[in-house]
C-alpha cells in the first residue's frame, strides 16, 4: 500500500509538469504572432523600418531631386523667405560674337617677302578688300596673289593693312574699327625652288582679333596663322577659291597684336580685358 502511494505521488507530480510545460509553450507561441514583445532600449535598438529599409542622411545646403535633377534650397523654416532676399547667379561674356555682326571688311594694301641677300621684294600691291566673314563661313581660302621669284629662302613676310571696317546687323552702312598698327611683320620661313611649287596661307582668325572699348567702338587686334609650304604638288584657283595640293610644311606659327600694334608669337588679347580709346590710342583699363 505504501508503494502505491509513492507511485501516486510521482504521478501527480509529472502531471502538474507536463500541465505546467504545456502552459508555457502556448504562452509563447501566442505572444510571438502578436508581436508584443517590446524593442531593447539603448544604442543597439533598432525598429524595423531601421533594419529593412534604411534611407541615408541627405547632405546640409542645396538638395537634388534624383527624379527632376532640379536644385532646390534647403528648407530653414517658414518665416525664412521673408527675412531673406532672392539672388540669382549669372555668367556674362563680353566678349563679340560674329553673329552680331555681318561683313568685317579687312583691306591689304600690299605683301612683300625678304630675302637676307635681295632685300624686300613685293609680291602683291594695289588695295584689295576680302570680307573676312565670308571667308570665315566659307572655310576656304581666297586667291591673293601668283608671281614668279627668285630661288632662295625668304625669311620674313610683311603684309600692309586697312582700314578695317565693321558692318553690324541689320545695319546698311559700316564704321572703321580702331587698328593700333597696319604693318604686320613675321618671320616666315618661304623656300623657293627653281621649276618648284610653294605656297604661303594666311588665315585671319577673326573671332580672337575683334574687340569692343567701353563706348561701344570696335577695336581689331589682328590674330593671324601663317602657314608655308615647299614642293607643292600643285594649285587651282576657282572664283577666286585657292585649292593647295601636296607640298611640305616649312613654318607654322600664329601671332596676335597687342594694344600698342606689336605683333607677338602666340599673342591673344583675353577677350575679356576692358579697352577702351584714349588721344586715339588703345588702353587697357586695368581691373
Amino acid at each position: 500500500m505504501g508503494l502505491m502511494k509513492k507511485y501516486y505521488f510521482f504521478g501527480i507530480i509529472g502531471l502538474i509538469v507536463l500541465l505546467l510545460a504545456g502552459f508555457f509553450i502556448f504562452t509563447a507561441e501566442e505572444t510571438s504572432d502578436n508581436g508584443a514583445v517590446p524593442a531593447p532600449s539603448g544604442e543597439g535598438a533598432k525598429t524595423s523600418a531601421d533594419a529593412g529599409d534604411q534611407t541615408a542622411p541627405q547632405p546640409s545646403g542645396s538638395q537634388t531631386s534624383p527624379k527632376s535633377g532640379l536644385t532646390k534650397p534647403p528648407s530653414s523654416g517658414a518665416t525664412s523667405s521673408k527675412n531673406q532676399g532672392r539672388v540669382i547667379f549669372a555668367l556674362k561674356d563680353e566678349f563679340v560674337s560674329l553673329d552680331q555682326i555681318d561683313s568685317i571688311l579687312f583691306t591689304i594694301n600690299e605683301i612683300q617677302v625678304q630675302n637676307p641677300s635681295k632685300g624686300w621684294i613685293t609680291v602683291m600691291s594695289g588695295s584689295k578688300v576680302f570680307d573676312l566673314i565670308k571667308i570665315y563661313k566659307s572655310g576656304s581660302p581666297e586667291f591673293l596673289s601668283e608671281v614668279n621669284i627668285d630661288p632662295g629662302a625668304y625669311t620674313q613676310l610683311r603684309i600692309s593693312a586697312g582700314p578695317i571696317r565693321i558692318v553690324r546687323r541689320g545695319s546698311s552702312g559700316s564704321e572703321e574699327a580702331k587698328l593700333p598698327s597696319g604693318e604686320l611683320k613675321i618671320p616666315a620661313r618661304i623656300s623657293v625652288a627653281k621649276g618648284e611649287n610653294s605656297s604661303v596661307e594666311i588665315d585671319i582668325l577673326s573671332e580672337k582679333s575683334i574687340h569692343t572699348a567701353t563706348d561701344g567702338k570696335y577695336i581689331f587686334l589682328p590674330v593671324l596663322r601663317v602657314e608655308t609650304k615647299s614642293n607643292v604638288t600643285s594649285f587651282q584657283v576657282r572664283q577666286n577659291i585657292v585649292t593647295i595640293i601636296g607640298g611640305a610644311g616649312m613654318y607654322d606659327a600664329t601671332y596676335g597684336m597687342d594694344e600698342n600694334g606689336i605683333l607677338k608669337d602666340g599673342y591673344r588679347l583675353s577677350p575679356a580685358a576692358k579697352l577702351e580709346i584714349v588721344d586715339d590710342k588703345i588702353k587697357i583699363i586695368p581691373q
